[in-house]
């Protein structure tokens, strides 16, 4: 089973907006880039993961059955982005991180339970 061209279209703005809260937390924060750039770049990679999948089982030769290997990499990104948040000692932990990492994991439930 494949993806219907319009359920492409919106499943990508979705997966690119749930970008936004990580990169609109790291962007504004004032703590060290260093110690962000781990946790936004393994939620962005999670949902760069999901927007691949996405692409190639609406246009290339993958189908919906693939969901799930594609979701074992996708999905464990946002978990190490999420421990990564968990383990911050200092001031507030990245919340819009925390929520991307969420909305990531809710979007690979979502497309693994799809087909």
């Amino acid at each position: 089973m494949r993806l219907e061209p319009k359920l492409d279209v919106i499943l990508s703005v979705l997966i690119l907006a749930f970008t936004i809260p990580a990169w609109a937390y790291a962007v504004g924060s004032k703590q060290s880039w260093s110690r962000l750039w781990k946790s936004v770049s393994l939620v962005t990679a999670s949902l760069l993961v999901a927007l691949l999948f996405v692409n190639l089982s609406t246009f290339g030769p993958l189908t919906l059955d693939w969901s799930l290997r594609f979701a074992a990499l996708g999905g464990t990104l946002s978990i190490l982005a999420l421990t990564l948040v968990r383990e911050w000692r200092i001031g507030a932990a990245p919340v819009g991180v925390g929520i991307s990492c969420g909305l990531s994991l809710a979007m690979w439930w979502f497309l693994i339970t799809l087909h």
